[in-house]
């Protein structure tokens, strides 16, 4: 899956919703030159204090309320509400074939076994 797809489906998936205080908010200079923005928000449920990037979106100013969803295995950076999605859904099912086509190819091509063993 790709970076665009996966992270919002995961947190669809895997996500809470929680209510978040923006209590900083800092700008660094990003690679593609434009302005990164890093906002530590605080969020009910004892959640503490969390940095959180923006994606070059502006979350808000410093004492606003929003609204964000974490996900509760830690995988994926929060993510706004509105970036969640289940778009990406029906890239799963193709891309486990790909990966299990690969290992099938990989394990039968000839030299394959002695080129792995060599590595160890």
């Amino acid at each position: 899956m790709s970076a665009l797809t996966g992270p919002p489906l995961w947190a669809a998936w895997f996500g809470e919703r929680a209510e978040c205080a923006i209590v900083d908010r800092r700008a660094e200079r990003g690679s593609w030159d434009d302005d990164e923005a890093w906002y530590v928000v605080e969020c009910d449920g004892g959640r503490g204090a969390t940095e959180v990037s923006a994606r070059g979106r502006h979350l808000g100013v410093v004492g606003d309320r929003v609204p964000l969803v974490f996900d509760r295995l830690g995988v994926v950076a929060p993510l706004r509400p509105d970036d969640v999605t289940t778009a990406g859904a029906w890239l799963v099912p193709p891309s486990a074939a790909v990966v299990v086509w690969f290992v099938a190819v990989a394990d039968r091509r000839p030299g394959w076994r002695r080129r792995a063993a060599r590595r160890r």
